[in-house]
């Protein structure tokens, strides 16, 4: 009932499973490598990072920095 909701709610009507099937069979590499590109910018990048370890060099040599 969620995934149905969902579906009225962002499109307006249901979209059925063959023809989401379908349009992601549609989906290539290249518009997914476009696609990363704009999300995934170098100068926007961030790492949140939880460890047991109690040292930051140790989190430091792990992380190659």
């Amino acid at each position: 009932m969620m995934w149905l909701g969902e579906q009225l709610l962002g499109y307006g009507k249901i979209i059925q499973p063959e023809e989401i099937k379908q349009s992601l069979s549609e989906v290539r590499a290249t518009q997914i490598r476009a696609a990363a590109r704009d999300f995934f910018r170098p100068d926007r990048l961030n790492l949140a990072l939880v460890s047991p370890l109690k040292s930051e060099q140790k989190l430091g040599r792990l992380l190659l920095v």
